[in-house]
């Protein structure tokens, strides 16, 4: 029997006050991660929490997280908090407690650096929760009002192809 694994990824508070607080997304994050490690319901071995954190140990902790996987293994990666999406350049960025408001870019975590670390995962079986506005822009095909995708493997582009990545997410605008 395969093992599945989940990262828990949530952001409730945030120094720049352009960005409300999310009461909220901590009780996301706890009954998730009480409803995976239910064995009679999600039966997940362990599911690792990061809560409240700046880019930089999010990317780490992502990073970590899914370098770490075994082709074998179930991984889930949620992600709670604010989302962010730059005309600009047409990304979508999550939030976290260092971001500041008028340098996004600069600041805030690039969906495609999330996109990139699932494809470079060894796991087959992956699962990407987006619970944060603008998730329909994550670079993933529309399907019945939830986003849903399979990675290839080429930087931003999604098919039924390949490594399988089932993306979730239900907002393309605030």
């Amino acid at each position: 029997m395969s093992r599945k694994h989940a990262l828990l990824v949530g952001t409730a508070a945030y120094a720049d006050v352009a960005f409300p607080a999310l009461p909220s997304v901590r009780a996301d994050v706890h009954y998730l991660s009480q409803v995976l490690e239910m064995p009679a319901v999600g039966g997940y071995e362990a599911c690792v929490r990061v809560e409240d954190s700046s880019k930089a140990a999010i990317k780490q902790a992502v990073e970590r997280f899914l370098r770490e996987r075994e082709p074998d293994e179930l991984v889930v990666l949620y992600l709670s908090g604010h989302g962010a999406y730059d005309r600009e350049d047409g990304q979508l960025y999550y939030v976290t407690t260092d971001t500041e408001a008028d340098r996004i870019q600069q600041t805030a975590l690039d969906a495609s650096f999330v996109t990139d670390q699932l494809e470079k995962c060894a796991a087959r079986r992956k699962v990407l929760l987006l619970d944060c506005c603008f998730s329909g822009s994550a670079g993933l095909p529309q399907q019945g009002g939830f986003t849903v995708g399979h990675c290839t493997g080429r930087r931003g582009r999604w098919s039924a192809r390949h490594h399988r990545v089932t993306a979730l997410g239900a907002s393309i605008h605030h």
